[in-house]
């Protein structure tokens, strides 16, 4: 399951896999670049809508400390979540191109958001979300950890 190179050319062929999940890479770092600056724009508006909601009880008031907590960090969360993108993009250039370095890019661009959400969010919402966020970013550090012997 290699990708085929044209004949005479002596390049090291990129596996399959890190061929799809680089791909996939992107287009989640894409998303994510756009989440980062659409969350800081609208978060004033979802504070308010949850304002409006009244008391529904324990759960509510626990998204409502989680869109406060994401209100008031809303341009420390967008900065830490913009530079994580764009670390993780240019790793994944790198591993696309067979260059180990950009595993060791990638990992702090997956990981730093989830990490920041234990310092930023609040609430059990804001818990669950980091949780949640730090076991993707563990599973796709190791995705790309399988294609290291492919590196140089």
């Amino acid at each position: 399951m290699e990708e085929t190179m044209e004949m005479g050319d002596q390049s090291p062929k990129r596996p399959t896999f890190l061929t799809a999940i680089c791909i996939i890479s992107w287009v989640g770092c894409a998303l994510a670049l756009i989440s980062s600056v659409y969350s800081y724009f609208s978060a004033e508006v979802s504070l308010r809508q949850m304002e409006t909601m009244g008391d529904m009880g324990g759960m509510m008031e626990g998204m409502m400390e989680s869109a406060q907590a994401a209100y008031d960090n809303r341009a420390v969360t967008m900065t830490i979540n913009l530079i994580s993108s764009v670390l993780c993009l240019i790793g994944t250039i790198m591993m696309w191109n067979l260059k180990k370095i950009g595993y060791f890019i990638y990992i702090p661009g997956e990981l730093v958001p989830a990490i920041a959400g234990f310092i930023f969010g609040a609430g059990t919402w804001g818990m669950i979300g980091a949780v949640v966020g730090l076991i993707i970013g563990a599973v796709w550090v190791l995705l790309y950890g399988l294609n290291l012997k492919h590196m140089k």
